[in-house]
């Protein structure tokens, strides 16, 4: 603490009272204070400021660091929002996702049953193809028996009709040999008959279809035939 002096303007005493000695009248008594005292105090005061400076900084310091604090920390609360608006987005898309499974899974379930009904429809129709194959197979074995006999019986009537040939050819020897011996061999009737057996045993078409009724004949109704030697 200083220590305080009381002085006359003009004079500095040691002692700070008031003197009653020497008093002019028109100097005033001051109060003063030793020069090693105050400059102890400037340097004092200047340390104080010293002092005040560095609290000053660190406080400066102290507040950029909470500053970048606080900026860090907004940045983090940014971050975060961003993160819950990617949450909500991966959960809508999530949501959507699950529902388009969901329609996924009932495409699907449907296409399986259509298949499954496809699958029994072949199968029925696997089954109604083996009975109409089975059915086929019984009906051609038919027609081949059927074919089989066909052809046993068209060699039976090939062997009849040339059997026919053979006694028309037989019947023509015998008819003609008959009727020349009636004396009836160039009758019109005659050679009707005898065209006909001719033309029945080369498998041709009969050129008489006239031939019936046959008119009998005798050697009476024939014309006469010519005398053989003289008379």
């Amino acid at each position: 603490m200083l220590e305080r002096y009381w002085a006359w303007n003009y004079e500095i005493k040691d002692l700070g009272l008031w003197p009653g000695e020497g008093y002019k009248g028109h100097n005033m008594p001051v109060e003063v204070v030793k020069a090693e005292d105050a400059q102890a105090t400037i340097a004092d005061i200047q340390g104080q400021v010293k002092l005040a400076n560095i609290d000053q900084a660190n406080v400066e310091a102290e507040r950029n660091d909470l500053q970048q604090r606080v900026d860090q920390l907004e940045g983090e609360l940014e971050r975060m929002k961003a993160i819950k608006h990617d949450d909500n987005t991966q959960m809508e898309r999530a949501e959507s996702d699950k529902w388009d499974a969901k329609d996924h899974a009932s495409t699907l379930m449907q296409r399986a049953i259509y298949a499954e009904g496809r699958v029994r429809a072949l199968l029925k129709d696997g089954d109604d193809k083996d009975a109409r194959i089975k059915a086929l197979i019984i009906d051609n074995d038919n027609y081949r028996r059927k074919y089989h006999a066909l052809q046993a019986d068209h060699a039976r009537v090939l062997g009849l009709v040339q059997a026919l040939q053979e006694l028309c050819a037989e019947v023509y020897q015998v008819v003609g040999s008959l009727a020349d011996s009636a004396g009836v061999f160039d009758a019109e009737a005659t050679v009707k008959v005898l065209d006909n057996l001719s033309a029945a045993s080369s498998g041709e078409p009969l050129p008489h279809k006239d031939l019936l009724p046959f008119p009998g004949h005798t050697k009476a109704s024939l014309p006469a035939q010519p005398a053989q030697g003289g008379a």
